[in-house]
């Protein structure tokens, strides 16, 4: 059989490409085999809750979702070792769930934990520094800080332009959150064309029916009412 490390990174990817319930099923197996494990790795058990909890979230389920996130917190104790690219997983997952209850004190403070350690161990543009700014720039965004929110989420756009393919679930997220930040700026036809950019990715990663493909048909149906 596949050993665990292996598995893990492939729910990753399926996570990262909104592949839900693969990554839930293999996240679950990885997990069993963890915990039948009398060698325990502190960063596989992290990252199996990382993926069940966003699963969760994605699920609608926030309350299974913090279960699994401090699950994950919970791990640190006693790991003075723990690699702190760990860590900043973990925070940015409770900001992620702070943000779906509109708990965004919370939220901030934990996206703010997360972007300081990435800020020290990653280069300008890495995928996940890009998504701390995405992160950050949706909270300023949801605050009705759109200057503030602009300089985030524009910086979150040209780390994923300049260091992804043009089809990549990231950037299509990317170009969601611009449409929304235009709209919410009243610039409707720069808003239309960043829905537009985000639906053409989508489609080209995902069925008909998928959530986050159906999230962009219902952002350009805004247009037409």
């Amino acid at each position: 059989p596949p050993n665990t490390d292996s598995v893990l990174v492939q729910a990753d990817q399926a996570l990262r490409e909104a592949n839900f319930a693969l990554a839930e099923q293999l996240a679950t197996n990885a997990l069993a085999h963890l915990q039948a494990n009398s060698q325990q790795d502190p960063s596989q058990f992290i990252l199996v809750y990382h993926i069940l909890g966003n699963v969760a979230l994605e699920q609608s389920a926030p309350d299974s979702a913090l279960v699994w996130f401090q699950k994950g917190l919970t791990v640190t104790n006693g790991q003075p070792d723990l690699d702190e690219l760990d860590m900043a997983k973990i925070y940015n997952d409770l900001g992620n769930y702070h943000m779906n209850m509109r708990a965004f004190e919370a939220a901030q403070n934990r996206y703010q934990q997360a972007l300081e350690i990435r800020k020290k161990n990653y280069d300008w543009g890495h995928p996940e520094l890009a998504n701390s700014h995405s992160n950050i720039g949706n909270y300023y965004l949801a605050m009705g800080q759109d200057q503030v929110a602009d300089k985030w989420l524009t910086s979150a756009l040209r780390m994923r332009r300049q260091e992804l393919p043009a089809i990549h679930p990231d950037l299509a997220s990317s170009y969601y959150n611009m449409a929304d930040l235009r709209f919410y700026q009243n610039d409707f036809k720069a808003s239309f064309e960043y829905a537009e950019k985000a639906k053409d990715v989508r489609a080209q990663l995902y069925p008909n029916g998928h959530p986050s493909l159906g999230r962009s048909w219902l952002q350009i149906a805004r247009y037409h009412q």
